[in-house]
């Protein structure tokens, strides 16, 4: 049998626990007969001596403020700004706000970002962190092997 280490990447920090103790609940969930869900595991650490308890916030008025929280950065994240002044057939399309990448986790539009050379560095941090995550899960797909090379070069170049 093949022995396995974990590891959250990038995203360490966003977690309580090591990636080499929620592995091994996602491994025994996923050999299961409910499978791995994102469901399954917030039932396997319901008890209080569950392996990942302390991940979940269980007091359900703060969780249900998290989640709307949660609900609010999504749309933030996710609004699309279509410049309607261009006249071209593909109309130029960027993400309406962009994260500043400061503590206080405020959205500004584009323009701004890019004209400010604190926020432009931390949004290409965040293109070059989406980016390793991308090349990390899609890497042994070979219909993108152009885009992982490109985006290897690119990140290469970076760090050099």
């Amino acid at each position: 049998m093949a022995a396995y280490t974990y590891s959250y990447g990038a995203v360490a920090k966003m977690f309580k626990n090591s990636a080499n103790v929620a592995g091994p609940v996602c491994q025994k969930l996923r050999e299961s007969e409910q499978g791995l869900t994102p469901q399954s595991l917030v039932d396997a650490s319901r008890d209080i001596n569950a392996p990942l308890h302390n991940e979940f916030e269980w007091d359900d008025s703060v969780a249900a403020e998290n989640y709307r929280k949660q609900q609010a950065g999504n749309i933030i994240r996710h609004l699309i700004i279509v410049r309607t002044d261009i006249q071209e057939v593909r109309k130029a399309k960027d993400r309406a706000f962009v994260s500043t990448g400061e503590n206080n986790n405020a959205y500004v539009k584009l323009d701004e970002a890019l004209s400010n050379e604190v926020w432009k560095k931390n949004l290409l941090a965040a293109a070059m962190k989406d980016m390793k995550i991308f090349v990390a899960k899609y890497r042994r797909l070979a219909e993108l092997s152009g885009v992982i090379s490109a985006i290897d070069g690119f990140l290469n170049e970076e760090a050099s």
